[in-house]
């Protein structure tokens, strides 16, 4: 197995991205919810569906 190095600045990177990405995720659900378009229980239910899918293989 290859061995991965990650400076810093590029690990500081990620991490904004990653924020980024995670509260773009959450105005989304939050305004669907506001709108009547999904509900939280909804939302709940796909979140874990995906979860077992995805750490099921």
């Amino acid at each position: 197995m290859r061995d991965i190095r990650i400076t810093g600045h590029e690990l500081m990177t990620l991490k904004e991205a990653d924020y980024k990405s995670m509260l773009s995720v959450a105005c989304l659900m939050e305004l669907l919810v506001e709108k009547g378009i999904l509900s939280e229980d909804e939302i709940a239910a796909k979140a874990r569906e995906i979860s077992t899918f995805a750490f099921s293989s």
